[in-house]
């Protein structure tokens, strides 16, 4: 059994963030300042900072279940996460 992930960062484009930030906004995610980012959010255990680069940051023990149920379907629309060999076999060689 892999280990549970508990950080992730990826790069999201300009419409995903604005869909991110809406769904952290409508969850009861309690919304902070951090410096260079557009909006940080938590909760329970979740810390979530999208930065002006682009660069989204995803920390604590519920990342993975945060991936899984909220930014692969509802963000990105799509499935990585537990499907790294079969999108990058190259990585088992």
């Amino acid at each position: 059994m892999m280990p549970l992930l508990t950080s992730h960062t990826c790069r999201l484009t300009d419409a995903q963030a604005k869909a991110l930030e809406d769904y952290l906004r409508t969850n009861d995610f309690r919304f902070r300042e951090v410096p260079y980012a557009r909006f940080a959010a938590e909760k329970e255990k979740i810390n979530i900072v999208f930065y002006q680069s682009g660069k989204l940051v995803l920390q604590g023990k519920g990342t993975q279940e945060f991936i899984e149920f909220v930014l692969e379907p509802k963000i990105l629309q799509e499935v990585k996460l537990g499907y790294e060999a079969v999108l990058n076999p190259q990585l088992l060689d």
